[in-house]
Order: C-alpha cells, then structure tokens, then sequence
C-alpha cells in the first residue's frame, strides 16, 4: 500500500507538470474519478490518460472537405470548351484524352472551378438523358465585382440577362450551350430587386 501510493505521488506529479498547460488533467480529477482505489491505481490512471490525449487530438482535427466542384455531363466538349475557355475565360487545368480526344477536363478561373465531361451516344457506356440536359440545375460563382464580369461577357457578345440586385447581392445569369444556368453574384448595399439599367441611369454623369 505504501508503495503504491508512493508511486501515485510521483506518477501525478509528472503528469501534472507534462500536462497542465494542455488542459488534459489536473490533481482534483484524480481523486474525483474511478481509477482512484487502492488496488488499481496505476493501470487506471493510465487508461484515464490515454483517453484524455485520445479526446484532444480529435478535438484538434481539421475538415477534410476543400472544395465543391460542379459535374457537368455535356453534348459537345468542342462547345463546351469554346464557351467556358474562349467566352468565359477558364482555364483547363486537367483533361483526360481517349482516343485523340477530350473526355473530361476541369477548368478554372479564380477560385471557381467546374468539371466537363462528354456522354457517349453510342455503345455499352452511352447515356441517354430525358428532356434537355441541363434543365434544373444551376450554380453561382461567387465574385468581387459580377458587374464587371457583365461588362466582359457582354462584349464578348455573350447572351447574358440583365444584371439586377436580389439577397443582397447584383446577380448576372448566362447559359452554357446544354442548358445548365451559370449566376455570377456579388454583395451590394443597392436596394433589393434593382435593375441594373435603371441603377446606371440613376447615377450621376461621369459615374
């Protein structure tokens, strides 16, 4: 018995000390839990410790999710490419060619990415969909200046509807050539439900 509590005095001072500054144990908690009998202490104490480490090191684990990245399955990779890269200004950063061609590729500009891949329309891999492919479905890039972005685009002579102010945010929306929607948004303090035009006209000369 003297033994052990002698070897419970030096065991808790050394793990006070190696400890402390990480909040894992402190001498209170020690005669408040379970591992404090006399027949056990030790093997108890080491268990409570390792457990403790355990709850701190998962506590401390970051997210593992980076990022989001659109799948588009579309009709023609030559027109898809021609849009997003020529029109829009991404840029590819990976592809993977079968047979001389594109099949997939993930394009960027700033932190906006998308992913492209063309369906096959014949054979065991061919898909067909029903209705117009990109019916439905729609993505927003978050931007800086969506204004800009408008001006841009539109001088490229790129269908785009007229910008206008909606959640807080001037909103511009295009099509790529399957139908899937592209908004491109950015914070404003303009009031809710602004059409860009008559936003423009309201400013004063030179602005």
């Amino acid at each position: 018995m003297q033994l052990a509590l002698v070897v419970w005095r030096l065991t808790t001072s050394i793990l006070v000390r190696k400890y402390k500054e990480k909040r894992l144990i402190t001498v209170n908690k020690f005669s408040q839990h379970s591992f404090f009998d006399e027949d056990n202490i030790i093997p108890n104490l080491i268990i409570y410790v390792i457990k403790k480490c355990r709850m701190n090191r998962t506590s401390k684990t970051k997210t593992n999710i980076k990022q989001t990245i659109p799948f588009f399955a579309v009709s023609s990779m030559e027109n898809s490419l021609r849009f997003y890269v020529d029109s829009l200004g991404f840029e590819m950063t990976h592809k993977w060619i079968l047979h001389d061609k594109i099949e997939w590729c993930c394009l960027q500009r700033g932190g906006g990415s998308i992913m492209l891949q063309e369906f096959r329309k014949e054979g065991p891999d061919a898909r067909v969909f029903e209705g117009k492919l990109g019916e439905g479905v729609s993505i927003c890039f978050m931007c800086d200046d969506a204004l800009e972005l408008y001006d841009e685009f539109t001088s490229r002579e790129i269908k785009v509807s007229e910008p206008f102010v909606g959640n807080g945010m001037w909103v511009i929306s295009l099509s790529d050539p399957d139908g899937y929607k592209l908004d491109f948004e950015s914070y404003t303090d303009v009031p809710e439900e602004t059409r860009y035009f008559d936003w423009k006209d309201s400013l004063p000369d030179g602005l």
